[in-house]
């Protein structure tokens, strides 16, 4: 189901059928704290999303003598989630995750300037694990989104609704929109602004 509020764009449903409706090449915020995995090669280990590691070939990594060891964290109601690299700090989270992608570490304002336009008001210093699943998803943002960037998927499925979830959510939704179409996943209907269009 499709519910459509200006540029964005609400979905219930699940993961997978989330995931398929993607189109190549725009930029996807996972639930990277429901489900991950281990993937360990000769002696190196690789922490993967879910979505990634069914890309690679189990039997090829068996053949090098590796093994993949999934972990599932399916959130219970009241349960808090697991945000993957809970030690660093926002600011080491930006530059360890853009240096996969840019030769030059950022500079601690281009890292601000990144965090402020996904509409984050954290510290640089602050620690992932002090981060809501929603936080880490607009940080997930910061990190991704480039200049001609034109729409995100961003996956809450899993996220336990209140209040306050739902305010924090509808917030960083409305930021982002204001400069991308925005797909969000959800699976509870209550997240949804009720003034919306009901796509069916």
């Amino acid at each position: 189901m499709g519910i459509l509020a200006s540029m964005i764009m609400y979905c219930v449903g699940n993961s997978q059928d989330f995931r398929a409706m993607r189109a190549p090449g725009l930029i996807n915020c996972d639930n990277e704290e429901m489900a991950t995995n281990i993937v360990s090669s000769k002696g190196t280990t690789a922490h993967m999303t879910e979505e990634e590691s069914a890309s690679l070939s189990t039997l090829t990594i068996a053949q090098r003598g590796g093994n993949v060891t999934k972990k599932s964290q399916t959130l219970q109601r009241g349960k808090k989630a697991s945000i993957p690299f809970a030690s660093f700090t926002v600011l080491e989270f930006v530059r360890y995750s853009r240096a996969l992608k840019d030769e030059k570490q950022l500079t601690r304002m281009q890292v601000l300037e990144r965090v402020r336009a996904a509409g984050l008001a954290k510290s640089l210093n602050c620690r992932l694990k002090r981060l809501s699943v929603v936080e880490y998803r607009a940080l997930n943002m910061a990190i991704k989104t480039e200049e001609d960037t034109q729409a995100a998927y961003v996956n809450f499925e899993g996220l336990k609704y209140s209040r306050k979830n739902k305010k924090t959510l509808n917030r960083f939704v409305n930021t982002w929109a204001a400069r991308l179409k925005v797909f969000v996943l959800v699976d509870d209907n209550r997240f949804i602004p009720k003034k919306v269009k009901n796509l069916g």
